[in-house]
């Protein structure tokens, strides 16, 4: 029962997080993370897709998605931060394979495409690479990514060389 409670309090934080990334924009609420997603694929990995670096796609990536960190990391941060937190306090707990499965499908039930988007960009990067990814996918939250929000249906690729 402990878990259960300390799990749900992690998850109102990640929610007022999302609150904070969608009143700390200057988008409309229901809008803020979608905006954020489109600006990153139209300003910033359009030049990973037009092919403007020599370097693999997974530095270039790396490089255009530090390049909007700079810009929205105070929007999307701490947000990833809460998310990688919750991931880690389920997978440390002591509970069954059973329970952690239900308790990181909430977690993936809850993101949106535009967050899956971002989320996935994110764990790509220096960000999230080291510690977050190795989470993310063994707990498949990108299982409803779509290609949509991706910069390059083929970057989905590059979860599996790293």
């Amino acid at each position: 029962m402990h878990v259960k409670v300390d799990y749900f309090e992690l998850q109102e934080i990640a929610e007022l997080e999302k609150y904070e990334i969608e009143s700390g924009g200057n988008f409309d609420n229901r809008q803020c993370i979608e905006a954020l997603q489109k600006i990153l694929l139209a300003e910033y990995l359009v030049n990973v897709t037009r092919g403007n670096y020599t370097q693999p796609a997974i530095e270039a990536i790396d490089i255009e998605y530090g390049r909007f960190y700079k810009r929205y990391g105070h929007l999307v941060g701490h947000y990833f931060r809460t998310i990688y937190n919750i991931l880690k306090f389920v997978d440390s707990g002591f509970i069954t394979d059973e329970q952690k499965k239900f308790y990181t499908n909430l977690v993936r039930a809850q993101l949106s495409k535009y967050e899956l988007g971002l989320l996935f960009y994110n764990c790509l990067s220096r960000y999230g690479r080291e510690k977050f990814l190795p989470l993310v996918v063994k707990y498949r939250l990108l299982k409803h990514l779509e290609n949509g929000v991706l910069s390059n249906a083929e970057h989905r690729k590059l979860v599996k060389q790293l």
